[in-house]
């Protein structure tokens, strides 16, 4: 089998790629122009210019081209409900794990959401998804990358993050890819055209090490290679290094290979076990070594594997290349309108190529209702000849200045009697226009699906508010495919990211990464290693346990592991910046609708804000509340919250108290001697008060440790001295509940022994 030259087959795709994109590219570039505010079309604009003198014809002034930029509002309007919006990725084990793993752990979940929260919320990663969705508005598609780098400082660990394409077109992806997040793509380019010199400085070798074919050409040379291929070596206007321009890829694309896998007899459930075809040899000399006949597969089928490779390349080399740890080309796709097929021609286009008549026939409209206004000749007079002869200034001066009177002669040259002088009216279709203007503003309208209530323009006849909402939302249905669509690729943004972070997070044990739970709070953690939280509120680091040490109770560890199988779910809503913001919305709602909730949950409407003395305020309302709702807050807040393994202690030590209890009645029927049964009772008595003592000594402890944790959350411990007093404090109330305890069980024993003699 031919080995595939990797250079060639990518310069065949990218050409492929480019081929097949040329009229969508066409039709991207038509609406990204009317876009911008250049409408007209250019012969037309031509025609408008004014014209020089030619011969018997006079010169001609310009005709008006005026352009109302109708596009500006509709495309705002949808792309700031995708600024608006929250967009939360949710991990859910996958519906069948088969032999592939085990189901996942809780936490690994919570941390790999928690990762991939922080990476989406980050602002280059917001302006990445903006960036793209504006241009599948506008033109019908854009595209994003999700990218790896080195983090910063010195270290080898690398992050995630969301790649920015400033120039759309830069990307060529697999024209043969069917789903709209171009998620089943099999390779796909982004490149840029650099000057010859930085080229030079970044790629002085390429992949295999050796210099660079590029270097030391002249300018004949490199202009021979920009005649050979055009598309990789161009040359500008000028001269130097920096007007000759190399245009550098980075290329992906997926490497599949066979394998068969064979089901052999027996395995733990007597089912049959999966045995790869490069392990069977090594399965079949266990087999043997067990003293069992060799077997024959009972089925055997071919699972094709597929991994994605990276490369840089140029026009003529390759300059790096490694394996990319993601089973999916990072190239995210957002689609606008993706058109059903009728031809070869593979067509999805925004809210602007379906406008662009209707814009051009308004800015028509308007341009021939100010030249039909603004050009209009003014009315002339009507006069006998001789009528104003003397009085010929006034007339010529009368469309321009407001004289008191005109006069005029009552006869004409023939002595014939004439009635006053009048103008010839000039008729503009004024009316017409404006009902052809209105004509073309509805149609844009219509085909950008943007109407006047979304706009906020509402009909003035609608006076219910709840008339008026129901007409804005129903409007918006006319573009929420836009945001569906949106959804779609942050769906797949979320599986190349999850994809991701075990390669990039998950091979170092013990690394600090810091994630954003579900309540937009930040934190961090180590990964691969149990750690405890130290510190105070807000200034909380986690410290891990040294290695071979027992995990303290209340320690966590989360860890990432290569083959968990996950389904991401994306729930796109209304943005708040944080929890609080919403809390405080929904609070200031209920409180405005019935304000006497004031004295249910005031100090909840004021510890929701984010504003300066709004936990003063908090805990002034706190006094306010109903006596009520108080005394049930208390009562939550006094239940000492008792550990689980506590719980366990005290339940054995109930359990070795009830035995006893058994044991002494069967003693009392069994004693004859009134002295022995005494005596069996008062030692019995006595364990049991010893157990009791204990039992109270950790039921008082385990009181304290709680008290000490709800006044230590309670109060500002930012004094060192305060918190080392309460410690005292909460050390002294121990010891002398364990002396009260005691000193009870030695007189109860005293007593029992008095009792008996």
């Amino acid at each position: 089998m031919r080995k595939i030259d990797i250079h060639e087959q990518a310069l065949e795709r990218f050409r492929l790629g480019v081929d097949a994109d040329t009229k969508q590219k066409q039709r991207e570039l038509e609406s990204l122009r009317m876009y911008s505010g250049d409408q007209w079309p250019d012969m037309v604009r031509q025609a408008r210019n004014a014209q020089p003198a030619q011969g018997n014809l006079p010169a001609s002034p310009a005709r008006p081209c005026i352009t109302v930029n109708r596009l500006l509002e509709p495309v705002a309007q949808i792309v700031n409900d995708e600024r608006e919006s929250d967009v939360s990725i949710q991990l859910v084990p996958a519906d069948d794990f088969g032999g592939v793993a085990p189901p996942p752990d809780p936490l690994e979940i919570e941390l790999r959401e928690g990762l991939i929260r922080r990476i989406q919320r980050e602002s280059e990663s917001a302006d990445a998804r903006t960036w793209a969705f504006l241009r599948a508005v506008v033109a019908g598609r854009g595209y994003y990358a999700i990218m790896t780098r080195y983090a910063k400082g010195a270290t080898f660990d690398q992050e995630i993050y969301c790649r920015r394409i400033y120039n759309q077109n830069a990307v060529v992806l697999d024209p043969t890819h069917e789903q709209p997040d171009g998620s089943d793509a099999d390779w796909g380019f982004i490149g840029v055209d650099i000057p010859y010199s930085q080229y030079l400085a970044e790629y002085p070798t390429n992949s295999q090490g050796k210099k660079n074919a590029l270097f030391n050409l002249d300018d004949d040379e490199f202009r021979a290679l920009g005649d050979e291929s055009p598309d990789w070596f161009s040359v500008l206007d000028g001269d130097g290094d920096e007007a000759k321009m190399v245009r550098v890829v980075e290329y992906w694309y997926v490497h599949r290979e066979s394998k068969e896998l064979h089901l052999m007899p027996g395995g733990p459930s007597g089912a049959g076990q999966a045995v790869w075809a490069d392990d069977l040899e090594s399965y079949q000399a266990q087999q043997a070594a067990q003293g069992l006949p060799p077997a024959e597969p009972m089925q055997t089928r071919t699972e094709v594997e597929k991994s994605v490779k990276w490369c840089k390349l140029d026009g003529l080399q390759v300059l790096d290349e490694t394996d990319w740890p993601s089973p999916w080309v990072p190239i995210v796709k957002i689609v606008g309108n993706e058109l059903p097929p009728f031809n070869e021609d593979r067509q999805v286009d925004g809210i602007v190529y379906p406008a662009i008549g209707a814009c051009q026939g308004s800015n028509f409209m308007l341009s021939k209702w100010v030249e039909s206004v603004g050009l209009a000749p003014i009315a002339p007079w009507m006069v006998a000849e001789g009528q104003i002869e003397g009085y010929e200034e006034f007339y010529n001066q009368s469309n321009t200045r407001a004289f008191a009177y005109l006069p005029y002669k009552t006869r004409d040259l023939e002595n014939n009697a004439v009635g006053a002088p009048q103008r010839t009216n000039v008729d503009t279709p004024i009316s017409s226009l404006a009902a052809s203007y209105q004509i073309f503003n509805q149609s844009v309208q219509t085909t950008t699906g943007v109407n006047d209530p979304q706009l906020g323009r509402n009909d003035p006849s609608l006076r219910s508010g709840k008339a008026i909402l129901a007409i804005q939302n129903q409007g918006k249905r006319g573009t929420s495919n836009y945001m569906d669509n949106f959804g779609r690729s942050i769906r797949h943004e979320g599986r190349i990211m999850n994809s991701l972070l075990f390669p990039i997070y998950g091979r170092r044990p013990g690394r600090l990464a810091r994630i954003v739970n579900g309540e937009d709070e930040s934190q961090p953690v180590l990964i691969g290693q149990p750690f405890t939280m130290q510190g105070l509120d807000g200034q909380q680091m986690p410290q891990g346990v040294p290695p071979g040490q027992p995990s303290p109770e209340g320690a966590k560890e989360y860890k990432l592991t290569p083959d968990a199988n996950y389904n991401v779910a994306v729930k796109v809503a209304k943005n708040y910046d944080t929890r609080r913001e919403q809390e405080f919305a929904i609070n200031a709602s209920l409180i405005e609708q019935q304000p006497q909730l004031m004295s249910v949950g005031g100090d909840l409407f004021f510890k929701s804000q984010d504003g300066p003395g709004a936990q003063q305020w908090a805990k002034r309302m706190r006094v306010m509340l109903d006596p009520k709702v108080l005394a049930e807050i208390d009562k939550d807040q006094s239940q000492p919250q008792v550990p689980p393994q506590m719980q366990q202690q005290m339940q054995e030590m109930q359990g070795q108290m009830q035995q006893m209890g058994q044991a002494l009645q069967q003693a009392q029927g069994e004693l004859q001697s009134q002295f022995q049964l005494e005596s069996l009772k008062a030692q019995t008595q006595k364990e049991i008060a010893q157990l009791k003592a204990q039992t109270d000594m950790q039921i008082a402890q385990m009181k304290v440790q709680s008290d000490m944790a709800m006044k230590s959350a309670q109060l500002d411990l930012t004094d060192k001295n305060t918190r080392e007093k309460l410690e005292a404090n909460a050390a002294q109330t121990q010891v002398e509940a364990a002396h009260n305890i005691e000193r009870d069980a030695m007189q109860a024993n005293q007593a029992d022994s008095e009792e008996m003699f």
